[in-house]
Parts: structure tokens; sequence; C-alpha cells
């Protein structure tokens, strides 16, 4: 049931102007906060993942902006209430409508041709792991503190309010002071908590939690 009544659109790159921002300023704040503290680690999650296009989206991008190697341990997190995508997305086997923001340059580097689909390539696999979990209950995030990131794009538009408030403040639980919280471009906290600070970028409105 939970197959038919969720919904699972998605692709890889899916609105840009926000992963500029996270490829950018974010990821280069992060680093830096990082490098002070002599933290080598990075935490990502992407909450309602469906079928992990954005999961290994991410995974591509802190990938490909070479600050993360030698000895970072990085992890990208997916994840989702539905069992069957989330099976999906451990697969990372892909077809045609996901691709649809993929640029040939980004086909050649992160995936390998399958027939009619498409796998993501190993390198990124290692970095990115995918597990079932409701947004709504606490214990889908055992383990998983202190993230780093969070985007949750496209996701609480079907949320009540007093569904979508409980979810933001356990992302805000489970988020290091500093952190990153990343909605959809329809999404917004005005009106639902103010426990994160809003910050304007070109393109994009991130939510930041208040540093330590």
């Amino acid at each position: 049931m939970i197959t038919h009544l969720t919904n699972n659109e998605t692709y890889f790159f899916r609105e840009s102007p926000q992963l500029q921002v996270f490829a950018d300023p974010i990821l280069k704040a992060l680093k830096e906060r990082k490098t002070r503290s002599g933290d080598r680690t990075l935490r990502v999650l992407s909450a309602g993942c469906s079928t992990g296009e954005e999961v290994h989206t991410l995974a591509m991008i802190i990938h490909d902006s070479g600050m993360f190697f030698w000895n970072w341990d990085v992890q990208v997190i997916g994840l989702d209430v539905d069992a069957a995508a989330v099976e999906k997305a451990k697969r990372a086997l892909y077809f045609h409508n996901s691709f649809r923001s993929v640029s040939p340059a980004t086909m050649e580097r992160h995936f390998v041709r399958e027939d009619v689909g498409a796998q993501v390539k190993e390198g990124i696999r290692r970095l990115a792991r995918v597990r079932q979990g409701n947004l709504v209950d606490p214990a889908s995030y055992e383990g998983l503190a202190p993230l780093d990131a969070v985007f949750c794009r496209n996701v609480l538009i079907y949320f009540s309010d007093a569904a979508t408030s409980k979810v933001v403040r356990l992302f805000h639980q489970a988020l290091s002071p500093g952190g990153y919280l990343f909605l959809g471009h329809a999404e917004s906290l005005s009106r639902i908590t103010d426990i994160f600070t809003p910050i304007r970028f070109q393109g994009a409105i991130v939510y930041q939690k208040a540093a330590a």
C-alpha cells in the first residue's frame, strides 16, 4: 500500500540551483569548519530519498568537489518509507527518465551502461547507503547523528503542519551545530517554526541550525 500511496517522482541533479549552493559555499564552509576542529567525517541525509537519485547525486557532488579525499569518512544516507523504492536505490540501476538533467560528461564519469539503463559506478555507491524508515518516527534517525546537512525536498508539501513541525524538529536534533537543511522551492518553515535561521543564496534558501 505504501508503494501506491507515496510519490516517487525524482531524477538526478533535480533543482540544480540548490545543488550549486551545496557544492560551493556549503561544502566549503563545512570543510573549513571541520578542518579547524580536526573532524574528518561528513554526513549528509537525503530524507524521503525515493529510488535514490538524490542520494547518488549528492555523493557525486561531494566526490567531484575534491575536498573530502585522504582519510575522510564520507557517508550520504538515504531514508525512505517505501521498501520497494529503497531496494531500487540500493541497486543503483536507473533508466532514461532519471537522466533528464544529466550531462554526457557526467554520464561518462559516474555511470556504467547496462543494456537500456545505467548503473552508478562503484566508487560513488561506496559513499551512499540507503535504509527504510519513517520521517516522523524518531527511531528512524538512530545512529545518524550528528549530520552536517539534511536534504528533504518536495516531501513536506504532502505533510500536515503538525507532521512537518515534528519532522523538522527531528532534523534539528540530528543535525550538528551549524548544520544545514535544504527544502524544496515550494516549501518554507516561516509559519511552522523558528528553530532554523534562513540564509539566502543566489537561487536558493538554506536553513541553518545555530552554531554551538
